[in-house]
């Protein structure tokens, strides 16, 4: 296929060979992404040593090990999917490469950035309603739980994790990436990285519009439940400090589950916008990378502050620093 064939694509042309970066407002779509990354990885690796510093009764009581790590999986695909978007989108549409994309030839290197960025974005969508059902088991089943969780993590919930994405990826493993010109509002030189000659034509916003739909109706049934559960279980606890721990730690991870929601309604604003009114297409293109960096940044620092755990590990660091100002002063 010719180069000049494939939709919106720059390569071979000769005006975007001769392309002149020049600094403009696209900048910050490249820039300001790196001041509010680099804090939320410290403060995920503070939730990550935290939580292992943290006595193994203590931190069962109020975090489960297997709820914990999918959270720590959650993460790690928010932290991927953000450097897979920013080398896909916000640097190549602030116009920095694309006298360089031009070029050069489609090939499968831009592919493998898509495979990669699709695949973890489909774990991120499917991760809500797996950190939904997981605490559903923790609730329900207090007999024999340990077998019961492990059980489901390694025969159900991991599995879904990992080899439905792949499934959902599979088509466009005989694709090609290319860098494709934005279309309006998006000025000249504007580009981001596509692909064509995906599995008998099939649209990757299909698979994300049916994912999220059908994640997030269960996400919604589970918690439901899980609210009227949830109510009942945390009355049975004897101890009152237990309790009033629990229902912290319950309402901590509710409260970073809810940060969740924006990606789902920017990944169905685009994907509806791609498949049905693709004129406008592009105007709505941007909200998809504020809707994934808007739960990457607000899920950790959530369930740092308000978490019992991280929230005593903090008191425990302010009290330390008081005790060594008082050292010093005596």
């Amino acid at each position: 296929m010719n180069e000049l064939e494939i939709a919106n694509s720059i390569h071979g042309v000769l005006e975007y060979i001769n392309f002149k970066f020049h600094l403009n407002f696209r900048i910050l779509i490249t820039t300001l992404p790196l001041i509010y990354i680099v804090p939320t990885m410290i403060v995920m690796w503070k939730v990550f040593k935290g939580y292992r510093a943290e006595p193994i009764k203590d931190a069962k009581l109020t975090l489960d090990g297997n709820l914990f790590l999918l959270l720590m999986l959650y993460f790690t695909a928010n932290i991927i999917l953000f450097f897979a978007d920013y080398l896909r989108f916000n640097i190549p549409v602030s116009g920095l490469i694309t006298s360089w994309c031009a070029s050069i030839s489609p090939n499968k290197l831009f592919i493998v950035l898509i495979i990669i960025r699709d695949y973890v974005n489909y774990c991120v969508l499917i991760l809500p309603f797996l950190v939904s059902l997981i605490r559903i088991i923790i609730l329900t089943f207090t007999y024999n739980q340990r077998n019961v969780r492990s059980c489901a993590m390694r025969w159900f919930i991991l599995p879904i994790l990992f080899l439905v994405p792949l499934i959902f990826i599979s088509f466009l493993f005989p694709s090609i990436g290319y860098c494709r010109q934005l279309g309006s509002p998006f000025p000249f030189g504007a580009v981001d990285i596509y692909y064509f000659r995906g599995f008998i034509g099939l649209s990757r916003s299909y698979f994300i519009l049916a994912l999220s739909s059908f994640c997030w109706t269960l996400s919604a049934v589970l918690s439901s439940f899980m609210y009227f559960k949830l109510r009942t279980a945390i009355t049975n606890i004897s101890s009152p400090y237990t309790r009033a721990l629990a229902r912290r730690a319950e309402i901590s991870i509710s409260i970073t589950l809810i940060s969740a929601v924006v990606p789902f309604i920017t990944n169905t604003i685009v994907s509806v916008t791609t498949l049905w009114t693709p004129s406008i297409k592009f105007y709505f293109l941007p909200l998809r990378i504020i809707g994934n960096d808007f739960e990457t940044v607000m899920m950790p620092w959530i369930l740092f502050i308000t978490h019992p755990i991280f929230r005593k590990m903090r008191g425990n660091s302010k009290t330390t620093l008081k005790t060594i100002r008082v050292s010093r002063v005596s």
